[in-house]
Parts: C-alpha cells; structure tokens; sequence
C-alpha cells in the first residue's frame, strides 16, 4: 500500500469533524483499503461492505471524540475491533507476558492496537505499520512502550496457560476489498446514516487524488527543494503563470465542467475556485490540466499560483447551471388517488427521489412515476401532506396538498 501522508490525512480529520462531506469522502477513499484488511482478520458475522460501512459509520458519528487526528487510523480498526473482535476475556501471550485481550485495550491507544495486532491477531511488525500507516520505527517503539506498560503492573498478570495463540485468534483469509461502485455505495449509506450531506465531489475523481499519498508528498519537497536552489535566480521570482479556462459539454451530474489549462512556465503551486464566496473542489485531471464543476450560476473566480508565490485571478460568468426547479403541470383526483403532472425545463425530473411527509413526519413514497408521461401518483390523503419533487440537481418542488 502507498504510504499516506500522515500531515494531510490529519487536515482532513479535523475538517470531516467539523461537518465537511467533502473532506471525510476523501479520508473514507485514502483509508478504506487498509480498513477492509484489517477488517478481513476479524470474524466478521455478514459481508465485508456492511462491515465497513458500520465501521466507518461509528467513526464519522463519534469524530468529535478523537482528541489525536494523528491516530484516526489505530482509531478506526480499534473500533472495527470492538464490534467484531474475539471476547475480551480470552488471553494472549506477549513479550511481557500472559494477559487478557481486555487488559491490551486499557493501553494508550497506539501501544494498544499494536500489541492487539502483533501478538492477538498475528500480524507482522511490516503489516501492523502498513495498515495503521505507522513507520517500522513507531511500531517498534509502540510494543517496547506497551511492553513497559504491562510489566509496571504484574498485581493483573494472568497465571500461564490457556493463552489463545495468534494462530487462532486471528481468521487468516485475506479479504477481497470492494470494488469502486461498492466503496461508493458504502460511502454514501455512511453519510446518510449520520445525517451529513452527499460530498459533491465524485468518488471517481476522489480516487484519483494523490495528496494524502506520502510519495506525492515527497514529490512536492523536492519540487519546493528546487524551488529553493533556483531563489537565487532573481527573475524567476517574478514569473506569472499563464492558463486559459474555457467551458467543456455538461458532466455525467448535469453540471457544466471547466477546464484550467496551466501554460508551462515553473511548478504549480496551488488551483483554486470558487464562486459567490464558496470555494469549489479542484481535480486535477492531467498535467497541468485541472477541472471545476460549478454548483450555481455566477462569477467562477480561478486563482493559479506558481511555486514562486506569484499568482493570476481570473474570472468567467457561469450561466448554464440549472437553477429552477421542476413546475407542476396540473393535478387530477379520482379512485381515491392524486395524480400530479410535473415537468422540468433543465437536467430533468429525480423521480426516484419524490416523496411526501404528513403531519406526522411520516415519509411517503409514490405509489408509482412515470418519467415518459410526467405523472406521479400518490395515494388520496388522508390528512394533510407535503410533497417533495426534485431534479438531478438538488432543486426542488415545494407542494402543499391541503385537504378542505
């Protein structure tokens, strides 16, 4: 696995718990791999997406609680642990000898997950830091700190025998990670259990990031390491970057692209965007190839900086971002039905996502849509409802049926 860049996988913890669906769809993508290994060493009761997605799900509702960002990884498999882990009572052999499995996860947390991993589910000094993104060093120190740990307080040392070997406590079987429609389908059931919004950016351009990368790191301290040779090149601290931005046909979400194409002059430094105030995702798409989807209508403002701080603002008025939503047609009541007639001049009806709420809170879906005849049909209320029609973009119809 490509080490993680431990400075950046952090940034994003701290800005997922403090409500950001886009930074958490990135931190869900840099880390659900070594998520899914680990969780292929426990006896899991179902399949291995429903594991995650309880995993991952426990971790986004209790972020707030993580009080390192740098251990959100010895975090999360220590929460897969716990929720399909062996009994806490059974033993295990260590270096500093026969203890419980419950007495390994009063340790510090890092000590603790490396101990559980190295001498309760048999994992190698080389798997233990892939998967929690720790270097060979860390988790040497970890078992030689946990170690100390344990021989201070001998009073709970179990008596020898009856330890459960690594061999039997760990399940062997590798497991098979999802493929990239699963990890997106678990992402968003993650989201929509906690009550976040979907992230905006997709999981297709998210898993061609390479920020949270350790090599793309590297790569960038070299770059900034040249840029430092080359400070004594007085001219080219002066250099502008020169880009074109131009409008591309809509994206697969309806929405319009644009492309940033960077002239080549020194490294990029930074691409950013955004548009009323509101910065935007920036994907990059190539070299120096960078693209924007626009959520809204309005000035989308492109600054580019180059690796010498110089930096260029500019700006195109977005206009074909569909911002009405769909308009009801008509209605027609009989046999104890609602028929609504419905239309929408942009992206098109979501009927998949129309629905009603009565007085109760009570959700009610349709009894049945046709896109082809712009007609949803609803049960005749009973009380008073509203209904919900939206577009592929997230605007809505409001409708109040009021019974007289």
């Amino acid at each position: 696995m490509d080490k993680l860049d431990q400075a950046y996988l952090t940034d994003l913890v701290r800005r997922s718990s403090q409500g950001g669906s886009n930074a958490f769809a990135e931190l869900f993508t840099a880390t659900q791999a070594r998520v899914c290994r680990y969780l292929g060493s426990l006896p899991l009761t179902g399949d291995l997406p429903g594991a995650l997605r309880a995993v991952m799900g426990r971790a986004l509702q209790s972020l707030s609680s993580l009080t390192d960002a740098d251990l959100f990884l010895p975090w999360v498999c220590r929460i897969a642990f716990r929720l399909f882990g062996p009994s806490r009572s059974e033993t295990v052999e260590t270096p500093a000898g026969t203890t419980t499995i419950e007495r390994l996860l009063h340790l510090p947390l890092a000590e603790s997950q490396v101990l559980l991993m190295r001498f309760a589910q048999g994992f190698s000094q080389s798997e233990t830091g892939d998967i929690l993104n720790l270097s060979p060093g860390l988790v040497r120190r970890c078992e030689r700190m946990g170690k100390k740990h344990l021989l201070r307080d001998t009073a709970d040392e179990v008596p020898p025998g009856g330890a459960a070997s690594a061999g039997q406590t760990r399940r062997r079987a590798e497991a098979q990670l999802p493929d990239a429609l699963t990890a997106a389908m678990v992402l968003e059931q993650v989201l929509e259990d906690c009550g976040r919004e979907q992230n905006t950016v997709p999981t297709e351009a998210l898993a061609s990031y390479t920020l949270y990368r350790k090599e793309r790191f590297s790569l960038q301290r070299g770059v900034l390491a040249a840029a430092l040779a080359m400070f004594f090149l007085l001219p080219l601290l002066f250099v502008l970057p020169k880009y074109d931005i131009s409008a591309e046909p809509l994206g697969a979400r309806g929405l319009p692209v644009y492309t940033i194409r960077v002239r080549p002059s020194l490294p990029i430094g930074s691409v950013t965007a955004e548009i009323r105030g509101r910065a935007l995702p920036v994907y990059e798409a190539s070299a120096r190839v960078f693209s924007v989807e626009p959520t809204r209508n309005g000035p989308l403002t492109v600054t580019v900086q180059l690796i010498n701080r110089q930096s260029v603002i500019r700006s195109v008025t977005v206009s074909d971002v569909d911002s009405e939503g769909p308009v009801l047609e008509g209605s027609l009541v009989e046999s104890g039905t609602v028929l609504l007639y419905v239309s929408d001049a942009g992206i098109g009806v979501d009927y998949a996502d129309v629905y009603a709420v009565n007085a109760s809170g009570e959700r009610i879906l349709p009894i049945s849509t046709d896109a082809d005849a712009g007609t949803i049909l609803f049960d005749y209320p009973k009380e008073n409802w509203d209904v919900y029609i939206p577009d592929y973009i997230g605007n809505l119809l409001h409708l109040s049926i009021t019974l007289t």
